[in-house]
């Protein structure tokens, strides 16, 4: 496979493409032949890291949180619909799992265990 850039913006090296350029083309090529990894997520690092979603989104919104067990009522949070949503969005980019999108029977949680386990039933 080659790959060939032609840009007509000016460079101080003379002809070629901006070193930027150059760059992002690399970078989007791999995406697209590098090899797709599939990572084993344990459901403890599934919590944690839904955990850490919650205390990062508080601090972000200067919230004080209730303690974090599995039995807190997410309405009793102290969040709001928009960080929930924040909180889905980014741990789709973090674990690579959407289990609202993936299932639209899907119960909604209750509670922060609810959710948990919602996101360990949808382990790849």
């Amino acid at each position: 496979m080659s790959l060939t850039l032609q840009s007509t913006c000016p460079t101080r090296h003379g002809g070629g493409p901006p070193a930027l350029y150059r760059s992002a083309a690399l970078i989007a090529l791999w995406a697209e032949t590098a090899p797709k990894f599939h990572l084993k997520i344990s459901p403890m690092s599934i919590k944690s890291t839904i955990i850490s979603s919650f205390e990062i989104i508080s601090k972000e919104k200067e919230l004080s949180l209730p303690p974090l067990t599995d039995d807190l009522i997410l309405l009793d949070s102290g969040l709001d619909s928009l960080s929930f949503a924040i909180i889905v969005s980014r741990l789709e980019n973090q674990l690579g799992i959407d289990p609202f999108g993936a299932d639209p029977d899907l119960e909604i949680p209750i509670t922060l265990g609810d959710l948990i386990r919602i996101y360990e039933d949808h382990l790849p």
